[in-house]
């Protein structure tokens, strides 16, 4: 009984999901350190520890305001989730460090977040709430050469658009965790996550668009 109430259509075809999104995780992960390998050891080990100070502080950052936004009550969703600007340092990190430390930076904060916040709803929550919400926060990081190399015009349509990509990546995230952990419609999960990852994502980026001269390294 309990097999069959895991193995649904909805839970196998977000298994499959999340099966492809780890596979396109790891190639992408390959093609961008295989440069970065080849790199002189000195070159490497200053590049190490300058991204990883800047990581870390905008990890840190990004639990301050996670801590500020859940003290204001009326930005908190009851079934969890809420409108802030959490991703904003996320993805200051992904621009800044590209999409490795970008990826690394999503998911320490997930595991910071899930401690602090202790909130599991089911197993796949860990995974869809924490893990690969926050972790594909990176992925925009895949855009920070163009942001860097095109025109000051053209550099903020990518910025946007790779923002905003991740964005409704999580909202993907968000839906299924719906689907599986609270067995929701796919509708009803879309209608509850929709207005506060939308709104909070909005808000990132219209920030990142008014940083971007200090945070975008040329």
């Amino acid at each position: 009984m309990l097999l069959s109430s895991i193995l649904t259509k909805e839970n196998l075809i977000a298994i499959l999901v999340i099966l492809a999104i780890i596979t396109v995780f790891a190639v992408i992960f390959n093609v961008l350190t295989k440069k970065h390998r080849q790199e002189s050891v000195k070159t490497s080990q200053k590049r190490l520890i300058k991204d990883l100070i800047e990581t870390s502080i905008l990890v840190s950052l990004t639990v301050v305001l996670d801590l500020i936004f859940k003290m204001i009550p009326f930005m908190d969703m009851p079934q969890g989730g809420s409108v802030s600007l959490i991703m904003l340092p996320l993805l200051v990190i992904a621009y800044r460090n590209g999409t490795k430390w970008g990826v690394i930076g999503g998911v320490t904060y997930s595991i910071i977040n899930l401690l602090l916040d202790g909130k599991l709803y089911h197993w796949s929550s860990i995974f869809l709430d924490y893990l690969f919400a926050f972790g594909v926060i990176g992925l925009a990081g895949v855009f920070k050469s163009f942001v860097e190399k095109s025109s000051n015009k053209l550099s903020y349509v990518y910025l946007v658009l790779g923002s905003s990509l991740v964005v409704v990546a999580r909202l993907a995230f968000a839906v299924l965790s719906g689907i599986i952990a609270f067995e929701t419609p796919f509708v009803p999960s879309l209608v509850y996550n929709a207005p506060y990852i939308l709104i909070s994502g909005a808000l990132c980026i219209v920030s990142l668009c008014i940083i971007k001269d200090v945070i975008i390294k040329k």
